[in-house]
């Protein structure tokens, strides 16, 4: 538990946000962890959530948090969010990746064989933020190479190079935005879930999902979610079962 005692200076340091409220919440929440109090822990990390807070370090805690707290959902949930801001944060994958153990449903990954691996190391590799931030540094450098060029008529070098690189990240951006994993993920909250073939509970149960399992939001309906599985599967679940990775309309959504 490497970052349950994180100081406030590097606290504000990570995350600029952070109010006064928020980081007493976070050590507070950090004493009630460390003394035992999992569920007292998860309130107040939960509060400092509410208070507009973001940060790889929050939710690796109330992820640890919940995860003591035998909610292994919440748990899970927080591990991806966690990687959201952080994706090569290697103690947020391991504990998601502990975590994801513990759950029932074992279905097949999408990533498999090399290219499938290769593919989820590129997309995984930075952050939605990171690679906006990066694209837009590479347009800019790009845009005054193209400049000076234009008027001096010399080096076309680096006008090539930026050129390419940009191409690079806008290719793996647009994958990664392109990619529901990515975009449209969610985790079963309920303990145990049926899967029906249309948005209503007199429908035909096509099967039955656990706590932790990791779904793509396809479609809403009133309150009712479309699925998919990683296996192909799609079937319809009521909204409050599962819970989106990224939320819409909110500070988490991509740019």
């Amino acid at each position: 538990m490497k970052r349950v005692v994180l100081s406030v200076v590097s606290l504000l340091i990570a995350v600029p946000v952070f109010g006064e409220s928020a980081v007493e919440k976070y050590n507070h929440g950090n004493a009630m962890y460390r003394q035992g109090n999992y569920k007292e822990a998860v309130r107040l990390y939960e509060e400092a959530l509410a208070s507009g807070v973001h940060s790889p370090e929050l939710y690796f805690n109330l992820g640890n948090a919940y995860f003591r707290s035998k909610n292994l959902g919440k748990a899970i949930l927080s591990y991806r969010r966690g990687l959201v801001f952080s994706p090569r944060d290697k103690e947020l994958r391991y504990n998601l990746q502990f975590a994801t153990a513990y759950t029932k449903d074992k279905i097949p990954s999408i990533y498999e064989g090399f290219l499938g691996r290769m593919y989820r190391k590129i997309i995984e590799f930075a952050s939605f933020a990171e690679l906006f931030k990066l694209l837009i540094l590479v347009s800019v450098i790009l845009t005054v190479s193209a400049i000076l060029y234009i008027f001096r008529r010399k080096g076309i070098a680096p006008v090539i190079c930026f050129g390419i690189i940009f191409l690079l990240v806008a290719a793996v951006f647009l994958l990664k935005m392109s990619d529901k994993w990515e975009t449209q993920a969610a985790v079963v909250l309920s303990p145990k879930l049926d899967c029906f073939s249309a948005p209503t509970t007199t429908s035909e149960i096509l099967f039955t999902i656990h706590e932790g399992t990791t779904v793509a939001l396809e479609e809403s309906r009133g309150d009712w979610f479309k699925i998919s599985l990683t296996d192909n599967r799609v079937a319809w679940v009521p909204q409050d079962s599962v819970e989106a990775v990224i939320p819409k309309n909110s500070q988490f959504s991509t740019p």
